[in-house]
């Protein structure tokens, strides 16, 4: 996914990505959250509204998972990057508590080198 600049500062696009929204096939809530510098981190919750959009749920099934949106401002815009977990994100400022939080999309080999960088920034 490329990057989508709407906003004129960071403070307003950190408090769009934070809200609750609903669509057609999911409400999403923000039940974590997590900024390190232009890495904001986030658990999501999908609730579901439709069936099979996500591997089989069911309506009303729960998804979580950890998502990192990368901000930057250009030209005088703020804009954000989505990379869910399940897609590597290669940054590592994600807090360790948030793996226990988010059950969808993870990334065995990613959650690894996480612990290992905290592991290695706590020594």
């Amino acid at each position: 996914m490329g990057w989508l600049y709407t906003h004129r500062s960071k403070e307003a696009l950190i408090a769009e990505r934070l809200a609750p929204t609903s669509s057609f096939t999911r409400d999403r809530t923000v039940l974590a959250h997590h900024l390190v510098g232009n890495e904001l981190w986030t658990v999501v919750q999908w609730k579901m509204k439709v069936a099979q959009f996500v591997e089989g749920n069911a309506i009303g099934d729960a998804i979580t998972f950890i998502n990192l949106d990368l901000l930057d401002g250009n030209q005088g815009y703020w804009g954000y990057k989505a990379i869910p977990e399940e897609m590597g994100p290669y940054y590592y400022g994600c807090p360790l508590h948030f793996l226990d939080m988010a059950t969808y999309g993870i990334d065995p080999a990613w959650r690894e080198a996480l612990r290992r960088r905290h592991d290695d920034t706590a020594a």
